[in-house]
C-alpha cells in the first residue's frame, strides 16, 4: 500500500525511537544514491516499447540535470542529484508514459492522456534508509499536462490524491518562450504549476515546466517542494529540488 513521503520518514523516525545498534543500525539506514544509467534507460524503453502513436516521439531522452532530494531526520539525509538524468516515452495507457529516471532508486512516472493534454496519474518512488517507498497519485480531470488554451494567464485546477495526501492549486500558462536546445530554438509553453499538499504530507509545491509547443515534451523543469512529515519523533521535513534542460530533441531508442 502507497503511504507516499509520510511512510519514509515514519520509517526514519521509527528507526531512531527503537534505538537499532551495531552492524544492523548501518544496514538499516544505509543510502544508495547510485545515478540511473542512460544504458538501463534504454534496456527497459526496448523491453517495454510499444507501436502506439504518441504525441511525443518515443525513445529515451537526456537531460542536463542538477538538484537534490533530503530528510531532516537521522541528522539529515540528502542525495544529491548526478549531471545526467533520462525522460523516456513510451505509448500505452490512456496514451503514452513519461519515466523520469535520475537515480536507481529515484523516478516519477507520468500517465498522459487526450493528445497529450491531461495528466491522469503519476507515481513517485525514493528511498531513504534502506527503504524504498511509491507513491501513485490518482488525477481528476481538470489536471492539465499540457492544456488546450495557451493563452498567457490562462489557468485551471489542479487536484492529485494518494492514499493519505492531497495535492490541490493551479496550472497557470506563463506564456509562450523559445528554449534552446542544443543547436536549435524550441516553440515551448511555460507552466507554472503551484499546489499545496495536505494530510499525511503538509506544505507547497511549485513546478515551472517548460514543453514543446506541438508535443508536449518537456525542454525544461524547475521543481521545488517542501513538506513536513509526521512521525514517532514529531515532524520531519522533506525538501527536493530540480532543475532539467533537455540536451536533444533527438531521442535514443
Amino acid at each position: 500500500m502507497s503511504r507516499g513521503r509520510s511512510l519514509v520518514v515514519w520509517t526514519a523516525g521509527a528507526a531512531v525511537v527503537v534505538g537499532v545498534a551495531g552492524g544492523a543500525w548501518l544496514l538499516a539506514t544505509r543510502e544508495n544514491t547510485t545515478p540511473a544509467s542512460v544504458d538501463a534507460a534504454l534496456a527497459r524503453y526496448r523491453a517495454q516499447a510499444e507501436a502506439a502513436a504518441t504525441p511525443i516521439p518515443p525513445g529515451v531522452y537526456v537531460y542536463a540535470t542538477t538538484g537534490f532530494e533530503s530528510i531532516s531526520a537521522l541528522g539529515g539525509r540528502r542525495h544529491d542529484y548526478p549531471q545526467r538524468s533520462t525522460i523516456t516515452v513510451t505509448g500505452g495507457g490512456c496514451g503514452m508514459t513519461l519515466r523520469w529516471d535520475v537515480l536507481e532508486h529515484r523516478s516519477n512516472v507520468y500517465e498522459i492522456c487526450n493528445g497529450g493534454s491531461r495528466l491522469r496519474a503519476w507515481k513517485e518512488i525514493h528511498r531513504f534508509v534502506g527503504r524504498e517507498d511509491v507513491t501513485d497519485w490518482r488525477c481528476e480531470t481538470t489536471t492539465a499536462w499540457l492544456p488546450e488554451t495557451v493563452s498567457a494567464g490562462a489557468s485551471s485546477g489542479a487536484r492529485c490524491t494518494s492514499s493519505d495526501s492531497v495535492q490541490a492549486g493551479t496550472v497557470t500558462v506563463v506564456g509562450e518562450e523559445q528554449v534552446r536546445v542544443g543547436t536549435s530554438d524550441v516553440d515551448a509553453v511555460h507552466l507554472r504549476i503551484a499546489t499545496v499538499e495536505s494530510g499525511g504530507a503538509r506544505g507547497p509545491t511549485v513546478e515551472q515546466r517548460w514543453l514543446e509547443r506541438d508535443t508536449g515534451l518537456p525542454v525544461r523543469i524547475d521543481y521545488r517542494v517542501s513538506t513536513l512529515n509526521p512521525s514517532p519523533i514529531g515532524d520531519v521535513r522533506f525538501e527536493e529540488r530540480y532543475t532539467l534542460r533537455l540536451v536533444s530533441l533527438e531521442p535514443r531508442r
